[in-house]
């Protein structure tokens, strides 16, 4: 039988001996098992012990009453097994099935997630304060979340205040009232935007917490969203929350080339500045120049008095010379008290010096305390209304 066989049935028949010739009567009570195979060159075994090897496809083995297993092996097919109960002469068929030698198809690996390839763009929507939080704290945070997303490839990123720039003052006016989400929504939809971003501020106890929800306007769902808790503080802990957050909420899409991840120092020091402003160290300083000077000043005057002083004791010693002891005294005096004022000016000047070393230290000199209560200043942008939405250069 050829191996390209897919399937074969393996049937055992007993040999009827009511049926039998008279003749072959004698033989059907002989205990024997006779084998009728497929194949000629099978391995036969018997109870678990090799009987004979066929060379042909009929083999005769004798058997004691009773049951027996019959095993028939061939190299390139499945064995066949079988149980017989032989009381007599008993026959098998033996029709071997091809083994399945195909290896079995390796299993599909799973799907990798799309990535998104093409550019969105995003409305950023001012942080909620669910407590009260600084407006400053509230504003900075709102300026940081939009620079953080515009860090973003393939990310054009627009914020609410700028969206409302872009309206009309009449419908500005129709949508004074327009605060809750839903409603904010259909306005960056109608603009084209296709996704928006929100944030919110909030404590438990002692502690902060910074949500942040990715929101995709199109399917109204959400894509990507961030949720962290932290000791509170002073507000820089939202601003260090901002760059792990965005990463957590946008995991496709990278940074652009040459940009870092999170917050700028710069920004976090706009959020609690030195407590001194410049014009307190300048006049300080301005202090010690003064008295430095003015020391400088009275030193050369009394130096000045000794020198009148040593003319007129000079004068005064000179044969035939006099000297009125008024003038003499006049000339100390005077001597005295510009040394004690230059004393005076040097010890200022000393003291203003080291105040002005001190506060150099606590001085807000990049004018962050100016920042902070300013208005906004983000990334540059140029907006402008498109059919279709928001077009613009970031």
């Amino acid at each position: 039988m050829h191996k390209s066989l897919a399937f074969a049935l393996c049937l055992a028949v007993p040999f009827a001996g009511s049926a039998a010739p008279k003749a072959d009567a004698k033989a059907a009570g002989k205990p024997e098992i006779v084998l009728h195979l497929s194949l000629a060159g099978c391995r036969v075994l018997l109870d678990g012990k090799e009987a004979v090897a066929s060379a042909g496809q009929d083999l005769t083995m004798p058997a004691a009453a009773g049951e027996h297993l019959v095993r028939v092996e061939h190299e390139g097919f499945q064995p066949f097994e079988q149980k017989v109960v032989v009381a007599g002469s008993t026959r098998l068929d033996v029709l071997l099935k091809v083994a399945d030698t195909a290896p079995p198809a390796p299993a599909e690996p799973a799907a990798a997630p799309k990535r998104q390839t093409g550019p969105i763009r995003v409305a950023v929507y001012e942080a909620k304060a669910v407590q009260k939080f600084e407006p400053r704290i509230i504003r900075l945070v709102s300026e940081a979340l939009l620079a953080e997303v515009r860090k973003l490839e393939r990310v054009s990123a627009v914020s609410t205040a700028e969206i409302g720039e872009m309206l009309s003052f009449e419908q500005q006016r129709q949508l004074l009232g327009c605060g809750d989400d839903s409603c904010l929504a259909e306005i960056s939809g109608a603009l084209g935007v296709d996704e928006l971003v929100n944030a919110s501020m909030g404590s438990v106890g002692d502690s902060n917490v910074f949500t942040l929800k990715r929101i995709d306007l199109r399917h109204a769902q959400v894509k990507g969203a961030s949720n962290r808790r932290f000791k509170a503080g002073n507000g820089e802990e939202f601003l260090a929350a901002i760059g792990p957050a965005i990463e957590e909420a946008f995991p496709d899409y990278p940074l652009r080339p040459g940009k870092t991840r999170g917050v700028a120092p710069a920004v976090v020091a706009r959020l609690n500045p030195p407590p001194l402003p410049r014009w307190l160290f300048a006049g300080t300083a301005g202090a010690a120049v003064v008295s430095i000077l003015a020391a400088g000043g009275f030193a050369w005057g009394e130096r000045s008095a000794e020198q009148q002083h040593a003319d007129a004791v000079a004068k005064a010693t000179a044969p035939g010379g006099s000297v009125d002891g008024w003038e003499l005294k006049g000339y100390r005096d005077a001597a005295e008290s510009r040394a004690w004022w230059a004393n005076a000016f040097y010890i200022g000047a000393g003291t203003f010096a080291l105040a002005a070393a001190v506060e150099a230290f606590f001085t807000d000199w990049h004018g962050y305390r100016e920042l902070a209560a300013a208005p906004g200043s983000g990334d540059g942008i140029s907006l402008h209304a498109a059919p279709g939405g928001i077009a613009g250069t970031f």
